[in-house]
């Protein structure tokens, strides 16, 4: 853990002498850690929650992420403009984990057992699943803010809740997985990317990993190939795919475990 001076909500650029030292760090893999019993213990704790509170608890959940992303979006934009950096556009909220927050809306204030519920309920428990761990893990926000700032603690819980909403679904019953979910949960992607992908290459960005796959293994050198071979739509629609295999094994898992389940209890 770097122990330099700072205060909870000081600005990356005025935090003299940190370079990322908290990231893939002992405090990065404890924070993990706990995060990962905390996740378990409230599972366990609300698994027999019905499917009204459920949506509930969703809704509120929409509301508090999108003013917190309001909030450290103001909040850092602020700085950045002052500091002389510039608007940074990488905190439009274009990326894949930034579905969480009209996700969570939907799921929470749909029709209950509607259509659209389940588009927002499926995404948030397959693709939303795959974006939540990957940047749990690979905690990018350290490479900017020590672990206990605002800017830090905003990424660590962002992806926590979002591999929390993923099982919570299945845990208490909130969906039944069928095969054909896999298919369903690209319509956010595909709605997404109506506009993502037209702005990814004007202005050669990689927001959604749909121009690049920057930091997926493989997947990037393979888009790296395709974009300098002049292929940049056969690259997106590799990434797209990506996110189909990712869907494709959590909706394998929700609806094997429970056939497995029941299959060890027949047997007893």
């Amino acid at each position: 853990m770097w122990n330099g001076k700072y205060g909870f909500f000081d600005y990356k650029g005025n935090i003299t002498g940190y370079n990322g030292q908290d990231y893939m760090s002992p405090i990065q893999y404890i924070m993990t850690a706990i995060g990962v019993v905390l996740i378990i213990f409230i599972l366990i704790f609300l698994r027999n929650m019905k499917k009204d509170n459920s949506k509930k608890m969703l809704w509120i959940m929409g509301v508090v992420f999108t003013s917190l992303y309001i909030i450290k979006t103001t909040w850092e934009s602020y700085f950045d403009i002052k500091q002389g950096g510039g608007f940074n556009i990488w905190i439009l909220p274009f990326d894949t984990c930034s579905i969480f927050m009209p996700a969570l809306l939907v799921a929470g204030l749909a029709k209950k057992d509607g259509k659209v519920e389940r588009v927002a309920s499926v995404w948030l428990s397959t693709i939303g699943f795959a974006g939540g761990i990957a940047n749990f893990i690979f905690l990018r926000g350290l490479n900017y803010y020590p672990m206990f700032t605002f800017g830090a603690l905003y990424s660590f819980f962002w992806h926590l809740a979002m591999v929390f909403v993923a099982f919570f679904i299945p845990v208490t019953g909130f969906h039944k997985f069928e095969w054909k979910d896999i298919l369903i949960s690209m319509i956010p992607m595909l709605l997404y990317s109506i506009v993502v992908i037209p702005f990814n290459y004007i202005k050669d960005l990689d927001f959604m990993l749909l121009n690049g796959a920057g930091g997926v293994p493989l997947i990037e050198g393979l888009c790296e190939k395709l974009i300098n071979a002049h292929l940049r739509g056969f690259a997106t629609l590799l990434m797209l795919v990506a996110y189909l295999g990712a869907s494709a094994l959590m909706v394998s898992i929700y609806i094997g475990i429970p056939k497995l389940k029941n299959k060890i209890f027949r047997k007893k």
